[in-house]
Formats: C-alpha cells, structure tokens, sequence
C-alpha cells in the first residue's frame, strides 16, 4: 500500500512507523516527566514532614522546659 506524503509515494507502513516511533518517544517522556514529578512530590511530602516533626518536637521541649 502506497501513501502520498509531500507529494512523494512511499510506503504507508514507513509512515506509520515514524509515527508509531514519536508517539512511543512522547509517551516515554510523559512518563518519566510523571516520575520525577512523583518523586518531587515524595520529596516535598518529607521535607514537610521532617518540618512538622521538628516543630512538634521544638514544641514539646518547650512545654516541658517551659522556654518561651
């Protein structure tokens, strides 16, 4: 099967490969894109954590050694 691309006939399955090809190269991008966002997201979630968890503690020795 024959497909008309830019005025050139070439055959329609090189086409679809080369489309098959981008659409999984974007596809890979997407999801690496999404796994670094996850990954900051888990990062962001520890650090926020680790801030609560040092406030809570900050928090606690002052009642306990009542520093204001």
């Amino acid at each position: 099967m024959l497909h008309r691309d830019n005025g050139h006939l070439r055959p329609y399955g090189l086409v679809m490969s080369k489309v098959l090809c981008t659409q999984s190269v974007i596809h890979t991008y997407l999801l690496e894109a999404e796994q670094k966002d996850c990954t900051r997201k888990k990062e962001t979630a520890k650090k926020n954590e680790a801030s609560k968890m040092s406030s809570v503690i900050a928090s606690a020795c002052k009642k306990r050694f009542k520093i204001h």
